[in-house]
């Protein structure tokens, strides 16, 4: 998975804390919903281990391509960051992790 495509969704997941969902009525954020949603969102699965970097090859080759799953809260977190790369017509694909 590139790095760029890495960056979009982190990218992505952070502006949905700045704006508001509701773009027709253009409504403020009630109830502070986009705090929660930035709050659910916990970045890719590499972001949030420490290891020793003289292993990080072995780290690398033992998990693969899961590193760059992302962490989120929930499913409607994660289907808010589907729904915003769809919008933005980004191509590729996305693994969530759901935390409880």
């Amino acid at each position: 998975m590139s790095s760029l495509f890495q960056d979009s969704i982190s990218a992505i997941s952070k502006r949905l804390l700045a704006k508001s969902y509701d773009k027709k009525s253009k409504s403020k954020d009630k109830g502070g919903s986009q705090e929660r949603i930035a709050n659910s969102y916990c970045g890719n699965l590499i972001e949030n281990f420490d290891y020793d970097k003289t292993i990080y090859k072995a780290v690398e080759v033992t998990s693969g391509h899961k590193l760059f799953y992302q962490i989120v809260e929930n499913d409607k977190i994660g289907i808010k960051i589907v729904q915003e790369m769809n919008r933005q017509q980004l191509p590729g694909e996305v693994t969530f992790l759901l935390i409880f």
